[in-house]
């Protein structure tokens, strides 16, 4: 199986890493486009955020609550949970990173490397979810309004 490291993005250096982002992501304002990485399979997900830090939260919420809305890479993390969460490009506004994100999906989401579901970055309308995708996106969302970090990190 391929790997992402297997596929370049024709100089575009959008998966650069900046040793500056860890602390970056801490003023918890960023936006921009992100991946998660799942080591075990070798697969990613690809998103976009106007909060990477919240988003990042959010994510990762979810999946230790078995409540991730993605099912391939809830069912990755419950048979490892080694990810990581990656910014690849900090962005002005959420259209640029929205730009970003639909070029990763363009060039990657026929490899079998993404964890994506839909080729859009725009929006998932249209997108048929079954009544336990529903289910965990309700429930995820509920637990992560009720949790205190969340709260802390709205106000």
């Amino acid at each position: 199986m391929k790997q992402l490291s297997d596929y370049s993005l024709n100089g575009d250096n959008l998966i650069t890493l900046n040793p500056e982002w860890p602390i970056m992501m801490e003023k918890k304002s960023y936006c921009g486009a992100y991946l998660i990485y799942h080591y075990k399979t070798g697969k990613f997900y690809v998103g976009h955020s106007k909060c990477l830090y919240s988003r990042k939260y959010q994510h990762l919420s979810r999946l230790k609550s078995n409540t991730h809305s993605n099912k391939d890479l809830q069912e990755a993390y419950l048979d490892d949970s080694n990810i990581s969460f990656t910014v690849i490009q900090f962005t002005i506004n959420e259209d640029e990173a929205i730009n970003v994100e639909q070029h990763l999906l363009d060039f990657y989401f026929n490899t079998g490397l993404l964890f994506n579901k839909e080729p859009n970055a725009r929006n998932s309308i249209g997108s048929i979810r079954d009544n336990e995708s529903k289910r965990n996106i309700s429930n995820g969302n509920r637990k992560i309004w009720q949790s205190s970090g969340y709260r802390e990190l709205k106000s």
